[in-house]
C-alpha cells in the first residue's frame, strides 16, 4: 500500500478554503486554497469557464477528489523552485509536487505562498495559519516535499482532497 496523502477542509470562507493536511494518518501541515465554488461543465466542453459554470480563473479551489501526484520539471514554480539549486537543494533536478490531471484545470502545483491571491487554484503548505492565511510556508513546503518525494516518484502516493 502507498502513501495516503489526505486533506480535510476545516475553515471556508469567501475568500479562501483552509485545510488540515494528513500524511498516513498524522497530521503534516495546513493547506490554504482559494474558495470553494460550485462546479458543473453544463455544455461538456471540459472545462467550468462558460457562464453559469462556476470557475473564476486563479480564484476557484479544485474539485475534491483523489489524485495521483508527481514530479513536473518545467514552469514557472519549477524556474523558481527547482532551478535555484543554491537556494533549494533538495528541490534540484526533482521537479515540483503536480496534481494535474485535475478536471477543468492546469498545471496544479504544490508550492509556497500565505494568502489565495497567491494561490491561483494551487494548495499552499503552511505550518501556522490565521483567517485567510497560513504561516512558514516555504518552511512546511519543504517538509511536505521530503516526506513525500519518494513515494510520489515511485508513483505510489495518491493526494485525496475533501471539502
Amino acid at each position: 500500500m502507498g502513501m495516503r496523502i489526505e486533506q480535510f477542509a476545516i475553515e471556508k470562507t469567501d475568500i479562501s478554503t483552509i485545510s488540515e493536511l494528513y500524511i498516513d494518518g498524522v497530521f503534516q501541515c495546513y493547506i490554504l486554497e482559494d474558495p470553494v465554488r460550485e462546479l458543473v461543465d453544463k455544455n461538456g466542453d471540459g472545462d467550468f469557464y462558460d457562464a453559469g459554470e462556476g470557475k473564476i480563473w486563479g480564484e476557484t479551489a479544485i474539485p475534491a477528489d483523489t489524485y495521483i501526484p508527481w514530479h513536473r520539471k518545467r514552469g514557472k514554480h519549477y524556474r523558481r523552485y527547482g532551478q535555484n539549486e543554491s537556494k533549494y537543494p533538495w528541490h534540484f533536478e526533482k521537479g515540483c509536487i503536480c496534481l494535474d490531471p485535475v478536471e477543468g484545470f492546469k498545471w496544479i502545483m504544490v508550492h509556497p505562498g500565505n494568502t489565495a491571491k497567491q494561490s491561483h487554484g494551487c494548495p499552499l503548505p503552511g505550518k501556522t495559519k490565521g483567517k485567510n492565511f497560513v504561516g512558514k510556508s516555504k518552511d512546511a513546503y519543504k517538509e511536505l516535499y521530503l516526506k513525500t518525494f519518494e513515494a510520489i516518484a515511485a508513483k505510489e502516493a495518491t493526494w485525496k482532497i475533501e471539502r
